[in-house]
């Protein structure tokens, strides 16, 4: 699907390698231009790539619908105009996990995230990296990587300071 941004043009597509099992299918979202990708202000997401062979769209970046609502509204996540019969942006070699989790809520401020897991897994360990390290209620993210980590083994865990108050 072909959408027109003040910037430039937006392809908006599901790849099959990206219809993971254990979270929302990622879409893989392709910018005319690097400014377009950048109005987009997408704060969490996997490598951008390049692709100068690529003429009308050169850069990639694989993001999850939620992160899209504010920009598309209208556009229908499960519509078959957004599905694609094949890949077409190279296999990823790893993939950045996001848990979110222990969202309490918060009286005075509305509801916050409390703590949070990031780490990395091999491509076809996303979906059992998924059930070892989360909760059903918890919210998982997996982000495709163009390249290996150096920091592959490590796992960071991180709260804010009023989940750190509600924990004494």
């Amino acid at each position: 699907m072909i959408v027109q941004i003040p910037n430039g043009l937006v392809r908006l597509s599901r790849e099959p390698q990206f219809l993971l099992e254990t979270s929302t299918p990622l879409i893989t979202l392709q910018v005319s231009d690097y400014a377009s990708l950048d109005l987009l202000g997408l704060d969490e997401h996997g490598d951008m790539r390049l692709d100068p062979r690529d003429e009308l769209f050169p850069f990639s970046v694989q993001v999850y619908p939620d992160q899209l609502l504010h920009h598309f509204r209208d556009i229908d996540w499960n519509s078959p105009d957004l599905i694609s019969d094949s890949d077409f942006t190279p296999r990823p070699k790893a993939f950045r996990w996001i848990r979110w989790f222990d969202q309490l809520p918060n009286r005075l401020y509305g509801e916050h995230f409390g703590k949070y897991m990031v780490g990395h897994c091999f491509p076809d360990e996303v979906n059992k990296t998924r059930w070892l390290h989360c909760l059903l209620d918890d919210k998982f993210y997996a982000y495709p990587l163009a390249s290996f980590p150096n920091d592959f083994d490590d796992i960071w865990i991180y709260e804010d300071e009023e989940s750190e108050d509600e924990d004494a």
